[in-house]
């Protein structure tokens, strides 16, 4: 009795723990340039290898480019669903401020087969990404 109750507390934390953090394999990169929020039409998709890594635990979000992005998180919305070109997703978005301090929002969109779009904006540029959950 005592080995399955260890057992059974051994996989409850394991679960906690991989529930707090999540990384995305990237395949594709775009990036869109503006003003003000106002945006005009994306770059063309770019083929991209990264991880972006989401530690809820310690509220960060980061990028592993060139430039190892780092992002804080202030506060999360609710999920959402939605449908874009006929297809369903649900998506969430992350209030956060950079290692520079700026302001920017990520934005997560998790489509029915999986695919993931993980949008930075800031006033001036937006990026996304496209990958799958690893």
């Amino acid at each position: 009795m005592k080995k399955l109750i260890l057992a059974v507390i051994i996989i409850f934390i394991s679960c906690l723990s991989f529930a707090q953090t999540t990384v995305i394999r990237t395949e594709y990169v775009a990036v869109q340039f503006g003003e003000d929020y106002n945006f005009k039409e994306w770059g063309e998709w770019e083929e991209t290898n990264l991880l972006i890594t989401f530690n809820y635990t310690n509220e960060v979000i980061k990028i592993d480019n060139k430039f190892q992005d780092i992002f804080y998180i202030r506060n999360y919305t609710e999920k959402t669903k939605g449908h874009e070109d006929g297809d369903s997703y649900e998506k969430f978005v992350l209030t956060c401020y950079d290692k520079d301090g700026k302001t920017c929002y990520v934005t997560c969109k998790v489509y029915d087969d999986n695919t993931q779009h993980i949008i930075i904006t800031y006033s001036d540029i937006r990026y996304v990404y496209q990958g799958r959950k690893i």
